[in-house]
């Protein structure tokens, strides 16, 4: 199915930190009822027998602890009664607890799966993973990083016509010593683990290449540009807020114009947080932090899983797709060769 993107707009941002306004228009096919419903048929099902399990539970528990309870009290003579008895309260308890987890299992799984379909509606040849991101080898070959980690996680990765994306979650993770006072008054060593977040965001990779070889940085001053050379540029903004460089200036320079430092400028001020930049190898390298890839909360147990609220997802889902759609279109630099 073809697609046609609607020039984007940027008026506010939800709570992930990234624009609600991008839309995509699709001027070939209405609304997918046919996905809302067969997602409402096959999701609500389960959300109701996880439902009804996660009840069965606590009203099972409840009873079977009110007749342990009355057993424990005459049983004084006979303490094993009392003991089969709880134990297996318990093991009633777990068994019907694990259903209903295994009922939120696969409600959440069916999700995940529905939101793919939903993707690959909406752009021919998407693919969306809830489970999975980018790698390490990404994020390290970006060279937006300077700092030293060892906790690397992420979630909900979307890729489509040399776009990928997803939500990382970076640490460094280190046991620290510290040293207090007991009520003797002696110093006594003790230890805590820190959790040093090093980038917790959305990490945009998208196929840009340049006319000539080369690795051009946009990035944050506390991480630098390495290697580079230091490149000067006309935009007070990113002069002021970014470190800037390249491995050859002149590429730099052809890359970064006059009035794609402006555009650079404009994308920057659309997130809480300072975006970096880095073009490298063919590819262009984002990374946001504080923002983050959603496509919909997955279903509770308490909120039927209605065609309203499914519809509320796609459109989420939509919007994402022309967010990242707009981010290739407005940070791909246009250069004759």
């Amino acid at each position: 199915m073809n697609t046609q993107l609607a020039e984007p707009s940027v008026s506010r941002k939800n709570d992930s930190g990234v624009p609600v306004s991008y839309s995509r228009r699709r001027t070939e096919t209405p609304r997918p009822e046919e996905l809302l419903k067969k997602g409402a048929s096959e999701l609500e099902p389960l959300r109701w027998r996880w439902l009804m399990w996660s009840l069965t539970t606590w009203t099972t528990f409840c009873v079977l602890a009110f007749l342990t309870l009355i057993v424990l009290a005459g049983a004084s003579e006979t303490p094993v009664a009392a003991l089969v008895t709880g134990a297996v309260s318990l093991l009633i308890v777990y068994l019907f607890a694990r259903m209903g987890r295994w009922y939120r299992d696969k409600l959440q799984d069916g999700f995940d799966h529905w939101r793919a379909e939903v993707f690959a509606f909406l752009e021919n040849g998407a693919e969306f993973t809830a489970n999975c991101h980018l790698s390490q080898a990404d994020f390290d070959h970006s060279g937006l990083n300077s700092a030293v980690y060892n906790r690397f996680s992420g979630d909900n990765q979307l890729s489509f016509h040399g776009v990928r994306a997803s939500n990382l979650a970076i640490n460094h993770v280190y046991d620290e010593t510290y040293y207090t006072t007991d009520s003797d008054g002696n110093r006594v060593a003790k230890t805590r683990t820190v959790v040093a977040p090093v980038f917790h965001g959305l990490m945009l990779i998208v196929d840009a290449p340049l006319p000539h070889a080369g690795t051009v940085v946009i990035n944050d001053p506390s991480h630098g540009i390495g290697v580079l050379r230091k490149l000067q540029v006309t935009c007070p903004h990113l002069k002021k807020r970014y470190a800037i460089g390249a491995d050859d200036p002149l590429v730099g320079h052809r890359v970064l114009t006059p009035s794609f430092q402006e555009a650079l400028w404009g994308y920057r001020q659309e997130f809480k947080y300072l975006p970096r930049f880095a073009y490298r190898s063919g590819k262009l390298y984002v990374a946001i932090p504080g923002a983050s890839l959603q496509a919909g909360k997955r279903p509770i147990r308490w909120l039927p899983v209605s065609i309203t609220r499914l519809d509320r997802v796609l459109k989420q889902c939509e919007a994402l797709l022309g967010f990242l759609h707009s981010s290739a279109e407005k940070l791909r630099p246009e250069l004759d060769d």
